[in-house]
């Protein structure tokens, strides 16, 4: 059965309707409606609401053959009604014969119970099932000796959809009756399941969002059990009604006091960023900062490599003077080296010495004039390397630093 419907209460009564109506009266249960796979809907079990708590009427107390009893699944007579379900179909008699064993076996029941019973059980087997399903309408119920008529105000009172007939009754265990009464048994057995499923549920689904319903719903249910037990006095529970709702506005007025002190938290941060600089404008000028900064790093850049140009010209030019001094160089020495073969194979006069000595003076200054210009050319050459290489150094730095 589903648990996904609501059952009916005592009408939409709100916790700020508590002091104009403080109606009490146990949950109705929605009427079951016959359909073709026997499984009945709740719909409801009472036909009118519970009287208030200082002056109930006798709508909580009917009579079930000829006793009085309170109940709150009492109400109005059931119109006759042809049944719908496939009363005589085996699959269904099956079906119905399960959900009454599972509920049976579930609730302890205390007597022998098999589905070999419920083919075609004796007066007793019925009277037994019926006395213990009614137990859970009304703990105190009871039937009399002639049980058939009181079955049947039982099924009429409950707002059971079709007629049950004392002949029936009288036959239980008849292939003609035992079909009707087995539905019926089931109908009570969904009836009472699913008033069970909602009171498990706590009317969570009634009362959702709003705790003041629930706890004014608990006290109805509470003063209304007290009422069916015969007590007449609901200070205790009003008490506990007046207590439960001191501690949840205490509860409340402490979650307002932390909202508001939050609030004003919350204020004083607001204000404090509202007289800070904008985040934005702080951002803009930095952005701005760096633009100016990246367009010095610019100029800077090609500064350096103009000069780094300049510098790799000047050494190109160098490199070649030196390559030039260094050919005269080798020239000379072989010069000299040729003139020093000669000199050996010639007869040389004192003239001849003299001229020689002075031409190889001259030889010995020009290659210390080379060898001078050529040390300074080096110098001059490895100075322009250094410079060219500090240059290209700080190039990569300016790019790196422009590109951070």
């Amino acid at each position: 059965m589903s648990t996904g419907q609501r059952r009916m209460t005592l009408g939409a009564i709100s916790a700020g309707q508590a002091n104009a109506r403080a109606s009490t009266g146990r949950a109705r249960v929605a009427k079951p409606r016959a359909g073709s796979t026997g499984r009945a809907r709740a719909m409801s079990v009472g036909g009118a609401r519970a009287s208030s708590i200082g002056g109930r009427s006798s709508v909580g107390r009917s009579s079930v053959g000829g006793r009085s009893r309170r109940s709150s699944m009492f109400g109005a007579s059931a119109k006759k009604t042809q049944d719908p379900r496939p009363l005589t179909d085996k699959a269904f008699i099956n079906q119905c014969v399960r959900t009454l064993i599972h509920y049976l076996t579930e609730h302890g029941y205390d007597h022998a119970i098999s589905p070999k019973t419920l083919t075609s059980p004796t007066s007793k087997d019925f009277l037994h099932i019926i006395q213990f399903l009614a137990s859970k309408v009304d703990p105190g119920f009871t039937f009399s000796a002639k049980y058939e008529e009181e079955v049947a105000m039982l099924f009429k009172k409950l707002k059971y959809p079709f007629n049950i007939s004392k002949s029936a009754l009288c036959a239980v265990g008849s292939p003609h009756t035992w079909p009707a009464l087995l539905a019926a048994l089931t109908w009570l057995v969904e009836l009472l399941t699913y008033e069970e499923e909602a009171e498990a549920k706590g009317s969570s689904d009634l009362l959702e969002g709003d705790n003041s319903e629930k706890l004014f719903f608990d006290y109805l249910s509470k003063a209304y059990q007290t009422f069916l037990s015969g007590e007449d006095n609901f200070d205790e529970l009003e008490e506990d009604l007046a207590q439960s709702f001191d501690t949840r506005n205490a509860a409340v007025k402490e979650e307002n006091d932390r909202l508001e002190a939050e609030n004003e938290q919350l204020k004083e941060e607001l204000s404090k960023l509202e007289s800070e600089p904008s985040p934005l404008s702080v951002l803009q000028k930095k952005r701005a900062d760096y633009a100016s900064d990246i367009e010095k790093f610019q100029k800077l850049i090609s500064n350096l490599e103009a000069h780094k140009s300049a510098m790799e010209k000047k050494l190109a030019e160098r490199t070649t003077e030196l390559a030039e001094r260094e050919a005269d160089l080798a020239n000379a020495e072989a010069e000299k080296k040729m003139l020093e073969e000669r000199v050996e194979l010639q007869e040389l006069s004192p003239a001849d010495v003299q001229r020689m000595n002075a031409e190889r003076t001259s030889l010995e200054k020009s290659v210390a004039d080379i060898r001078a210009t050529r040390e300074s050319v080096e110098k001059e050459l490895w100075e322009l390397e250094n410079e060219l290489s500090k240059a290209t150094d700080n190039v990569r730095k300016v790019r790196r630093g422009a590109h951070m």
